[in-house]
Parts: C-alpha cells; sequence; structure tokens
C-alpha cells in the first residue's frame, strides 16, 4: 500500500494480508429486549382476570390490602397529580372509570415486568453456577 505521510498503518492493521483491524460482531439472538416485554403480559393478563373475578368471589383481606396500596392509591396519585380528576374512595370520583382502569393496568403491567426481569436474573444466575461447577 505505499508510504502515507504522517500516519501509523500498523495501528489499523494495513499490509498485513487478509487479517482485518475490525472483527464481525458475535452473533447474538435476536429480540432479547422484547422477550421479557411480551412474557410481562401473562402475569398481567392473570392479574387483571383475578380482579375481574372480585365481584363473584370473595378476596381475602391481606390480598385486597396488597391491591389497594400497591395499585389503586398509586394510581389515584398519579391521576390526581396529571390533574385529570379528584379521585374519592368515600364519595364520587371526578376520574373517569376507563381512565383510571388504564392506569391500574399500566402500573400492574410495570409490577410485572418487574417481578419477571428478577426471575429471568435469578434463572440466569442459577444457570451460570451450575456451569460453573
Amino acid at each position: 500500500m505505499g508510504d502515507l505521510v504522517g500516519m501509523r498503518t500498523d495501528a489499523i492493521g494495513v499490509g498485513e494480508g487478509d487479517k482485518t483491524a475490525v472483527t464481525p460482531r458475535d452473533k447474538r439472538p435476536k429480540g432479547r429486549f422484547w422477550v421479557p416485554l411480551v412474557w410481562v403480559t401473562a402475569p398481567t393478563m392473570l392479574a387483571i382476570l383475578y380482579c375481574c373475578a372480585w365481584r363473584y368471589y370473595e378476596v381475602p383481606e391481606p390480598v385486597f390490602g396488597v391491591f389497594f396500596f400497591a395499585v389503586v392509591l398509586p394510581a389515584a396519585v398519579i391521576c390526581e397529580k396529571l390533574g385529570l380528576g379528584q379521585f374519592s374512595i368515600m364519595g364520587t370520583s371526578t376520574v373517569p372509570d376507563w381512565l383510571f382502569s388504564g392506569v391500574m393496568i399500566a402500573l400492574v403491567y410495570l409490577y410485572s415486568l418487574g417481578l419477571v426481569m428478577l426471575v429471568r436474573w435469578v434463572w440466569r444466575f442459577v444457570l451460570q453456577t451450575k456451569r460453573e461447577r
């Protein structure tokens, strides 16, 4: 390749035959980012179906308490802080039901995403410790 003035050709691998400085990327499995986002739909749907079944079956008090403090109250705060209406437990609420339900579903989705990511991390940790043995 001739003499290049002021340029170090050994740093970029010029003149070394078919060796190149740039190596092709390893083949990674596609869709790693989207997999948890799809898996999250299963626990979210189970939680929504469980909430729909509350009309027909009596729910244990601890489950209702967790749902109330983890989903209903944060959804009420979000709706009020965004100026979408006033939420009231005892009286009438000015937040539309469809909007409040949507915010609650989004919160359940985010909680489920955290749960799925935790399970995936634990699963990878278990597999990694198995390989090291």
